[in-house]
């Protein structure tokens, strides 16, 4: 069945099911991001968020730098630029 899944839906069942994902998919605790910050040299980095979905993730890396958010799922893209610039670091600047 799940070879049946791929071959109908090639990336996956995420963005079909896009408003249960963004309600149910919470983002990761600050500490997470206090440890990341604290591995990163540059003053402000330039974030690359591979595999972004709906962008939870995306919005939450912007208070350790400017981030771009990528996906193979058009509909998750959407959903993540419904966000756009709604971060919550001091810049809030991100792009999907």
């Amino acid at each position: 069945m799940a070879e049946l899944v791929m071959k109908i839906h090639p990336l996956g069942k995420f963005g079909y099911n896009v408003k249960k994902y963004e309600k149910g998919r919470s983002g990761y605790p600050k500490e997470v991001f206090v440890y990341l910050k604290s591995l990163i040299k540059v003053k402000r980095p330039l974030v690359l968020d591979l595999g972004c979905g709906t962008g939870i993730a995306t919005r939450q890396l912007t208070r350790i730098g400017t981030v771009i958010g990528a996906d193979p799922d058009p509909i998750m893209l959407r959903a993540a630029k419904k966000h756009k610039n709604s971060g919550s670091g001091k810049n809030r600047k991100h792009t999907v």
